[in-house]
């Protein structure tokens, strides 16, 4: 066969015609001299043809590239790599061809193999390995004693979820403890006060080298943000956005006819990582809804383009609107105290209601304050409100008086009882079974 081969050789003619064929295919000629080297004799063209048809076949997107890849590919024989791919999905590998299209070399791994690998992951409690190899097929070539050991080198420096970091950033385990170290120190050099806790929060932040995190602050103070440092902290992705990104979404809220858009940036980061036509298509959808300024209330209240129009916006209105307060109302409510959208569902009834009870309800003071009550315990505000509705001298209050009272009666009633008291105080109270309804539900 090795005599066949150097006849083969020999041919010139025949090789050149060959090396010809590669090279209109934009193989490389560091691939073509490899190949020879693999082989005493270039394959035949007809034998290529049909190898690179089968593997388009087999909806692999650049063939070449697969080849160039992993070279080997062309000794394997066409069935056994869709076997692979059939054996794959068997393991709940949902694009088996993307991952081999990405790492070639998955194809010379057994399927015992990649099945061995999964259930040691389970082992150490990742609750989706099928997801963190598809992420990371280099994960396959990783022995367990190493994926362990680096987890515990995770844990020593303080990382609270190593599994979680590693999920989400497979390529920490790659890094040197030494590298991890480096770049946390470089973060504290830059101004971030604790970046153990930002790399917690979002572990990407070890994805970007020193250069490239310094260069985005830089972008950042050059487009007027007053504290790049704390923006990123709040969204660490953005450290990932380039220059033209930042700018193409400041000049589209500036078309929307938002006056500061790099303040409204700052209060609410995220809005970075939303889609232009969606926000405008919030905008649309509150002026459908008759509100006379949605810019006003999202000027006031920027995480409102956070929240789910089907979800969360349009069931609080409903409920504004058929149960506490008639549509002009609502909406004068909603434009002056926006945040009440971002409060769930059954809570905005119980806090509307407290409010109606004490005739809060349209007080400017108490839609300025309607924030701070909502991030308190809402077992102490049901107990201040019927405490306070049967104080006839609370009731003869201004509002501004009736507002601070509530608020330091919500704190005092939180310190004096536990709980389960304050439940209990409240089910055995003399509030009517819809109000019990909701309570549960909430508390459920």
């Amino acid at each position: 066969m090795k005599e066949d081969n150097n006849k083969d050789w020999g041919n010139n003619e025949s090789v050149q015609n060959r090396i010809a064929y590669l090279l209109s295919l934009w193989f490389s000629q560091d691939f073509i001299v490899l190949l020879q080297k693999e082989r005493s004799a270039l394959y035949k063209r007809s034998s290529m043809e049909a190898k690179i048809c089968a593997i388009l076949d087999i909806w692999f997107t650049d063939p070449v590239k697969l080849i160039t890849s992993a070279p080997s590919i062309l000794w394997f024989n066409i069935e056994s790599i869709i076997t692979k791919i059939e054996d794959m999905k068997s393991l709940w590998f949902q694009d088996p061809v993307k991952m081999i299209n990405r790492n070639p070399a998955t194809l010379h791994l057994s399927i015992l193999n990649m099945k061995q690998k999964i259930e040691d992951l389970k082992k150490l409690w990742f609750q989706d390995p099928v997801k963190l190899i598809t992420s990371a097929p280099a994960i396959l070539w990783l022995n367990i004693a190493s994926i362990q050991n680096k987890l515990s080198e995770l844990e020593r420096i303080w990382l609270k979820n190593p599994k979680k970091i590693a999920t989400t950033l497979p390529a920490i385990f790659w890094y040197s403890l030494e590298t991890i170290h480096s770049k946390i120190v470089s973060l504290h050099e830059m101004g971030y006060s604790n970046p153990i806790q930002l790399v917690n929060d979002s572990c990407q932040a070890l994805w970007y080298s020193t250069p490239s995190v310094r260069n985005r602050l830089d972008i950042l103070h050059s487009l007027w943000f007053s504290n790049p440092i704390k923006l990123t902290t709040t969204a660490p992705s953005i450290l990932g956005f380039s220059l033209e990104n930042i700018t193409s979404k400041i000049d589209a809220l500036k078309n929307m006819w938002f006056s500061d858009p790099i303040s409204l940036i700052e209060r609410f980061p995220p809005i970075l990582y939303l889609d232009s036509r969606s926000i405008s298509y919030k905008i649309d959808i509150f002026r459908w809804l008759e509100f006379s300024d949605p810019i006003k209330m999202i000027t006031l209240f920027p995480p409102i383009l956070g929240l789910s129009i089907e979800n969360n916006i349009l069931p609080k209105i409903h409920l504004l609107d058929s149960f506490i307060l008639n549509k002009n109302d609502s909406r004068w409510l909603l434009l002056r105290a926006p945040s009440i959208l971002a409060t769930k569902l059954d809570k905005t009834w119980i806090i509307l209601r407290g409010l109606y009870t004490l005739g809060l309800i349209q007080s400017e003071e108490a839609l300025q304050q309607y924030k701070a009550i909502d991030i308190l315990e809402i077992e102490s505000f049901v107990l201040a409100v019927k405490q306070l509705s049967q104080d006839d001298a609370y009731l003869q209050n201004s509002n501004s008086e009736k507002v601070t009272q509530l608020i330091t009666r919500i704190r005092s009633l939180k310190k004096m009882a536990d709980k389960a008291t304050r439940k209990w105080e409240i089910l055995n109270s003399s509030w009517d079974k819809i109000k019990l309804r909701y309570i549960r539900w909430y508390w459920t």
